[in-house]
């Protein structure tokens, strides 16, 4: 059984390089453009759930999370030229916000709580890629997020200690990874009629 959940942690984590690579690619070429902010917010909620996943003992399950923090620092890297330059009010906001759940988190001894506080960040950092995406649905990639979640469910099977603790981040986002797809195709599909 321990077995069958690394190959799962290790299958997590190749989904995670194979679509980050193509997400790279298509930034360097120029048809999409990362919202910076959710980057910055989602390699830290990444490594800190990587971090809290593997104190709260997901094993194998954690993987993902660490493969997905490495690939989201390279994604910062690439969107400091070549990323979303309007970055509204209301997305400083959402990025101030997720930011300040930082040192809440530090206080924390508590992996749930570490957890939780994180999944708030995220889901702020998808606000703002979807508001991005709302007006601008051609600049994301669907199959990264497609792919995210898919990333997600595998983890969900490669966790050794099943629990509130270790599932709800993959959870909250694998769902926030679904709506993102949903968004992304409902506005490509509106914006083509019109």
């Amino acid at each position: 059984m321990i077995i069958e959940k690394e190959i799962l942690g290790a299958l997590s984590s190749a989904i995670v390089i194979s679509a980050y690579i193509f997400y790279a690619h298509q930034i360097l070429t120029g048809k999409i453009k990362p919202h910076i902010f959710s980057w910055i917010i989602w390699t830290t909620t990444e490594g800190i759930a990587f971090f809290a996943q593997v104190s709260g003992g997901s094993g194998p399950g954690a993987w993902g999370s660490g493969a997905t923090a490495i690939c989201c620092s390279i994604v910062i890297l690439l969107s400091l030229k070549r990323g979303e330059k309007n970055i509204t009010r209301g997305d400083t906001i959402s990025f101030s916000l997720a930011l300040a759940a930082i040192p809440l988190w530090y206080l924390t001894n508590n992996p749930l709580y570490a957890l939780l506080l994180i999944t708030s960040m995220d889901l702020e950092a998808f606000y703002m890629t979807s508001r991005k995406s709302w007006h601008k649905p051609h600049e994301e990639n669907i199959t990264l997020y497609m792919l995210s979640g898919a990333r997600c469910g595998v983890a969900l099977f490669a966790i050794e200690n099943i629990s509130f603790t270790t599932m709800v981040y993959p959870c909250a986002l694998a769902i926030a990874d679904t709506v993102l797809v949903i968004l992304l195709f409902y506005r490509r599909m509106v914006l083509k009629k019109s």
